[in-house]
Formats: C-alpha cells, sequence, structure tokens
C-alpha cells in the first residue's frame, strides 16, 4: 500500500513536471497532493521535502531518457564512430538546454550525492561503447572509460556553467550552432590519432 501510494505520488508530480513546461520550482505541494489525492503528511513521510520529491522524479524521468539513448544511438549507425559520438553529444546538449531546469536540477543531485547506477553513471555507461569504438577507429591506446567519464562531465561542467563560458570564452553554448563547432573543437582535441 505504501509503496503504491509513494510510486502514485512519483507519477503524478513527473506529469505535473511535464504540464508544466519543466519548471518544477513552480509546483507546489498542495498541487501534488491536489493531484495524487493524499495529504501533506504522506509526502512528508515518503520525501520529507518538496525538493526530495523532484529530484527523484527528474531522476527517474532522466533515467528513462538515458533508456531511450539506444533508439538514438540505432538512428545514426552507418557513420564513423566519431561522428557517431559527436550526433550523439549534440543531441545531449540540445536535450539538457531545452530541459534547463530539469537537467541542472539531474545533475547537481548526481553531484551531491554521487553513487554507482546515477543518472551519471548510466549516461557512462551508454557512452562507453561509442568511446570504445572512436578509440579502436583512432588507433588509441588511452582507457575508454577514463575517457568516456571525462567526456560526460565535461558535457556537464560545460552546461552548468553556461553563462561563464558565454562570459569568458565568448562561447554561446545556448546556440546550437556553437555548441556543434564547440563538440568538434572537443573531440578533435581529445581522440587524436
Amino acid at each position: 500500500m505504501n509503496r503504491d501510494i509513494k510510486r502514485n505520488i512519483i507519477e503524478v508530480t513527473i506529469r505535473l513536471i511535464q504540464e508544466g513546461d519543466a519548471r518544477p520550482e513552480k509546483i507546489t505541494v498542495r498541487d501534488i497532493c491536489g493531484a495524487a489525492g493524499v495529504g501533506i503528511s504522506q509526502i512528508n513521510y515518503h520525501f520529507q521535502t518538496k525538493d526530495n520529491l523532484i529530484a527523484q522524479c527528474i531522476q527517474v524521468m532522466i533515467g528513462d531518457l538515458i533508456g531511450a539513448f539506444s533508439k538514438i544511438l540505432s538512428s545514426v549507425s552507418g557513420a564513423t564512430a566519431i561522428d557517431t559520438l559527436k550526433r550523439m553529444m549534440l543531441r545531449t546538449l540540445n536535450y539538457l538546454y531545452s530541459n534547463e531546469n530539469i537537467s541542472r536540477i539531474s545533475i547537481l543531485s548526481d553531484h551531491q550525492d554521487a553513487r554507482q547506477g546515477d543518472n551519471t553513471d548510466q549516461t557512462v555507461d551508454v557512452y562507453l561503447p561509442l568511446v570504445e569504438a572512436v578509440c579502436r577507429e583512432r588507433n588509441m591506446s588511452e582507457d575508454p572509460r577514463k575517457m568516456t567519464i571525462l567526456t560526460i562531465l565535461t558535457l556537464q561542467g560545460i552546461f552548468l556553467r553556461t553563462d561563464v563560458i558565454r562570459a569568458s570564452l565568448g562561447i554561446d553554448m545556448r546556440n546550437e550552432a556553437e555548441r556543434a563547432k564547440f563538440i568538434d573543437e572537443y573531440l578533435e582535441r581529445t581522440f587524436h590519432e
């Protein structure tokens, strides 16, 4: 019963986040309680705070997206490994920038409570075969897992520091063309033969 209540609260909150243009800070506990048909005590019992509930919901949402990466990969098959990696990185950054609020919460949650299996770890697992293919394609001897982790952390850092990067480097990462150019330069410098 408690598990069903908790699952219902999460499902309702995810729906509210999606309907609210991915602006979870605008959702109130009363909104959640009303939509889920529960009292505030249930939110407090299962999640302690609204922020904890929102963070768990966003982790589920991003986890579902990460699970769909295999479909994205199949849509770019046939290209060279480096081109596939470029496309995947651009799609990832495009998603982050089109969902800035939930992406920021997901990344910060992973960094504050880093653990195996979190969204960052799952992203590394999805990217790893691509990076391994690039290393083979370019005859590189570097450790692909290490390169994958550094690449994912780079994407996250760039996203979190978007305004600082624009001010200090003159690169507007909110502009897709500039994102694509940055990815090209990053990959050519990182994965040189």
